[in-house]
């Protein structure tokens, strides 16, 4: 009562179905294809990092003011997200995107106790997702 395959017998189930082997990760790879270049649409993201510190003339920062310029990290991060920025942004992007499309697309972010600020700017055009960056 022992099911014993030998190679000839798994050849045999190979050759036997060798037309669905071939032919299933060909209509799978063909499917993926055609969902991929015809009903997906690519996004671009375009992002830039600014660093935020005072510009000191004695080029010595002492902690106070690392933190100060921590702090304001935040308050620049809101001020991007602001009405009165995007429409700004709005206006020289030549009204292309209204400000409501460009705060959608907008991100602001800063790591935790830095003084990073990382805007990113994803949109379905490459060269918009850049110029409103």
């Amino acid at each position: 009562m022992e099911n014993t395959f030998d190679l000839s017998k798994i050849t045999r189930i190979i050759k036997k179905n060798l037309k669905l082997l071939i032919l299933l990760p060909l209509i799978c790879l063909i499917v993926s294809a055609i969902i991929t270049f015809f009903f997906m649409t690519p996004k671009y993201q375009a992002t830039t990092q600014v660093l935020v510190n005072e510009k000191n003339k004695d080029q010595q920062m002492m902690a106070q003011e690392v933190q100060s310029n921590i702090e304001l990290v935040n308050t620049y991060s809101e001020i991007i997200k602001s009405p009165r920025i995007i429409d700004k942004v709005s206006k020289s992007v030549k009204h292309q995107y209204s400000a409501s499309e460009i705060s959608s697309m907008l991100t602001v972010t800063n790591q935790d106790r830095s003084q990073i600020l990382e805007i990113g700017v994803t949109s379905n055009s490459r060269r918009d997702s850049e110029i409103v960056s």
